[in-house]
């Protein structure tokens, strides 16, 4: 069933005008009175819901049951190196058909691509458009949210149970089963740009008490495949019961 995000707490049985999806509700997907959709607010509640009417410019609905949620039940951000647009919009999307909660577009010392203040807004814009496409078809309950662009040093490190740091290099390294043994409630994922995290970013890094350099098995991934392959392994972990 097609599901929409909305900006705001869904009040059951009361009306909803949507104006934002007018057109792809009445012109793209071609629902009418009566059709169901589902309705997601801005606390990640979702409902069953049904058209009552058109007017010339929205759609009004009323949310009805509420339904389950289908997030998981550990929090997993990612601190994204930068890189080219069109692999930074491909992690952006399947991150989020993934489960990730947050993606900070992070600064490292290896990043080619820069980014000019001027034209960041509209990025993120842009960024934040692919994410809640991305979980609108993926059935998530609540959207997935690209963050302004840090610096490697500005992530608030402190608010995670866990850092696993997708790094080949460094001296001593954990598997990804071994870092993931027991059971966490927030992880944050660090992916290097295309050529990779550079000393200094390693240097930060390894100042985090809860960071774990984790090796991603025999094979080089591209920056943008990293983070599918993190997500993958912790969804299994989390949401297919090994926890």
């Amino acid at each position: 069933m097609q599901r929409y995000f909305i900006d705001k707490e869904i009040i059951p049985h009361q009306v909803i005008e949507l104006v934002e999806n007018y057109h792809h509700i009445k012109h793209v997907i071609r629902f009418s009175t009566g059709s169901n959709i589902i309705l997601c607010d801005s606390k990640g509640q979702c409902y069953d819901s049904v058209i009552t009417d058109f007017t010339d410019h929205s759609v009004r609905c009323i949310p009805n049951a509420l339904l389950t949620s289908s997030e998981s039940s550990i929090d997993v951000d990612i601190a994204q190196g930068l890189i080219r647009r069109e692999r930074l919009e491909y992690m952006i999307q399947k991150s989020t058909e993934l489960g990730v909660r947050h993606i900070f577009p992070t600064i490292m010392t290896r990043s080619i691509v820069k980014i000019e203040p001027a034209k960041e807004s509209q990025k993120l814009k842009r960024w934040n458009t692919i994410a809640k496409e991305a979980s609108e078809q993926s059935h998530r309950s609540e959207k997935a949210q690209v963050l302004p662009i840090h610096d490697l040093r500005d992530i608030p490190f402190k608010n995670y149970d866990v850092i696993i740091v997708a790094y080949e290099d460094v001296e001593e390294h954990q598997t990804l089963p071994q870092t993931l043994a027991k059971p966490y409630q927030s992880i944050l994922l660090v992916i290097g740009p295309e050529g990779g995290l550079g000393p200094k970013d390693i240097a930060i890094l390894k100042h985090q008490p809860n960071a774990h350099f984790v090796s991603l098995g025999h094979r080089i991934l591209r920056s943008e495949t990293a983070s599918s392959y993190l997500l993958s392994v912790i969804s299994y972990l989390y949401e297919m019961g090994s926890f």
